[in-house]
Formats: structure tokens, sequence, C-alpha cells
């Protein structure tokens, strides 16, 4: 019984866990990860850029739970958005330079329809970070004496954008449509980009310098350690989840191992108490096979002792497991998480898989016992 709910606890602790590092969303609500190489101190000397070649983007596409994978694409020409101070609408002027990238539309979290764009449209729509506004409302506004900003301000105002390349540039309308909480980045329709980098680029070499990730499980260990193995770089909060499931299944493995021992040496104590049993009794079993009793009948008498006593024991270790999940919800629930109530259909069938398994081999060791005393000489 102490080997048995060593085993059950250990697995049903391991799923609860599981399941609040990956916050039971992951399948429908799947994580994106951002992934850059590392820059080296050999990039910085040569002026060489790290990204990620076809080749390298195939093989993240076939790592275990990357379910898709979306490349960003930034600007060859130089770009500038200034915005001329407005009173009424509480907008301080500015000027400043910029860099844009873009994305494929499905990986963006920015719902809105004036994301698009078209040769001969006057306004480009740009999404912008989140952070980046909180930023100025509560780092550089304060310090500077200057208003801060509401996201629907923000996004009634029409700013310029000056880009310029190739020995030429354009002014043109922009405004923001959208603020990201996924992608830190100024992002523009790849339509804009595409053909702002063919009519503008400083060279027409298009490299990938960042992939967005679409991952059903970023917590596994497995895609942590293709990205480290690979010299790849994420936000270490992407991965931490990663880490502490590592941790969780090896200390899972190790009770799960103790408690497998414990099983193992109580189901030898079993066989041998039973072998002490049907030797001890050996004349009175072989009276009986002599009497006439058909030697299964007697060794099933023995058999549903041990049945009964293993019926016992599943069903208490049952009931303890149930009342360690009580005290652990609560538990739980007294530190802010919370965990389903109910004990873990899996760790159910183990448990009677386990059961199935000790009668069965008790079943047999009596049956070959009884079997040989039931044998002529």
């Amino acid at each position: 019984m102490c080997g048995l709910l060593i085993l059950l606890a250990s697995l049903q602790a391991y799923f609860d866990f599981k399941d609040l590092l990956t916050k039971k969303t992951d399948l429908i609500n799947p994580q994106y990860i951002i992934i850059n190489k590392k820059v080296s101190l050999l990039n910085t000397i040569s002026g060489s850029r790290s990204s990620f070649s076809a080749d390298e983007i195939e093989k993240l596409r076939a790592v275990k739970n990357v379910d898709r994978v979306g490349t960003f694409t930034s600007n060859l020409f130089s770009a500038q958005a200034y915005i001329e101070k407005n009173s009424k609408m509480n907008i301080p002027g500015f000027y400043t330079d910029l860099f844009f990238e873009s994305v494929p539309d499905e990986f963006i979290d920015v719902k809105t329809d004036q994301w698009k764009w078209k040769s001969g449209d006057d306004v480009v729509p740009v999404i912008i970070p989140a952070d980046y506004l909180n930023l100025y409302n509560f780092g550089f506004a304060p310090s500077q004496n200057l208003p801060q900003i509401s996201q629907r301000t923000v996004a009634a105002a029409t700013f310029r954008l000056k880009i310029s390349g190739k020995d030429s540039s354009a002014v043109i309308n922009a405004r923001i449509v959208g603020f990201s909480d996924r992608i830190n980045s100024f992002l523009v329709p790849r339509s804009f980009l595409d053909a702002a980098n063919r009519a503008l680029g400083s060279t027409q070499k298009k490299e990938t310098s960042r992939l967005i990730v679409v991952s059903s499980d970023p917590s596994s260990p497995a895609l942590a350690k293709y990205l480290d193995e690979n010299g790849y770089e994420t936000s270490s909060e992407n991965l931490k989840n990663s880490r502490l499931n590592l941790v969780l299944r090896i200390i899972m493995s190790l009770l799960v191992g103790i408690g497998g021992i414990v099983i193992l040496l109580s189901l030898l104590g079993f066989i041998q108490y039973s072998q002490l049993m049907v030797s001890k009794s050996k004349y009175e079993i072989q009276t009986l096979i002599r009497l006439g009793y058909y030697f299964p009948k007697v060794a099933m008498r023995y058999f549903l002792s041990y049945l009964l006593l293993f019926v016992v024991i599943f069903i208490a270790t049952i009931a303890l497991l149930y009342l360690m999940k009580i005290k652990f919800v609560a538990l739980m629930s007294e530190n802010g998480f919370e965990i389903e109530g109910s004990i873990s259909s899996a760790v159910l069938l183990y448990g009677l898989g386990i059961f199935l398994f000790l009668i069965a081999a008790n079943a047999i060791a009596i049956y070959r016992n009884i079997l040989l005393l039931a044998r002529p000489g």
C-alpha cells in the first residue's frame, strides 16, 4: 500500500504541476516564441549579421512541439517619423528614427479591419508594442513634464513617415491601428514593406534575423535543448517553464522509481509468503487432492484470500490518495494556484494496471506451487 501510494501520488502531482505550467490552454491558445541567433564578437568585428538560412528554418519546423514558424522581414531603407504638436488632442510633437518589421498576418495578435495596404493607399497602418506606450506614459512623460497619452488618443492621430534610399525619398501618412502584447517591434503590412524595399532598399538581399515560433508546448525540454544546442536565443521567461518541467520530471521519475521498488519488494514478499503458506499446508493439500479435490479449486481458495487482501489495499490506497489530493488542492489554493479537485483518470488507470498485475503474479505463483504438490511422487 505504501509503494502504491507513493507511485500514484507522484503521478498525480506530476499531472497537476504539468497542468499548472502549461495553464491547460496550450492546445487551444498556442504560445508564441520569438527566436534570434546569438550575436558574437565576430559579427561585431566583421559587420556580418546573424541570420537564419532556409535549411535552418526547415529544421526548426521539424522539431517536436513546433507547430508553425514565421519569419520577420525588416526594412532595407531609412525611416523617420514625425508629428506636429496638437494642443487640442494634447499630443506633443516629436521626431524620431524608426525601423519597421513585418510578419505573416496569422502571427499578429491585433485584430483590425485597417490592417491592410496596397499600392496607392494614402495611409500606412502601423502596430506598435503596448510596452512602448507604457514606457512613455510612466517613464519618459513624468521625467519631461509631458502629458500622458491613452491608446485611443494615439490611434486617433496621424503622423508622417519619411522613407529614403537609393538617392530618393518619399513622405507618406501613417496611423497606429493597434498595440501588440506579443511582438516588441514596429509592424507594418508585409505588402507595404516589400514594395518599399524594392523601391528604396539599399540592398535586395533578404536576410531573416528573427523567427516567430508557435508551440503547443513551449515548456518542452526537447525544444529548449534544441534552441540551446543551436545557439538560438529567446526571452528567458518563455523557457522558464521548460526548466521547471524538466526538474519536475526528474523528481517524479525518482519518486516513481522508489514506489516501483517498494511495490516490487512487496510483490516478492507476497509470493514468498504464499509459498510458505502452501509449504506449511503441504500435507493437507495433498490429502485433499488424494480425496478427489481438483487442484485448481484448492488453489482458488488461497487466491480468493489474496484477492480480498489486494482489493482492500487498492481501495485504501485510492481513499488515502483522495484525502491527500483534498489537502493538496487546499494548500495550492491558499497560495493562489487553482488545480482540479479530482484524481486524474490516467492515475486511476495506472493504479488499476498495477492492481491487476499483482493479482496475476500471485495467482500464477499459487497455481504453480499447488500444481507441484498435486503431481505424483
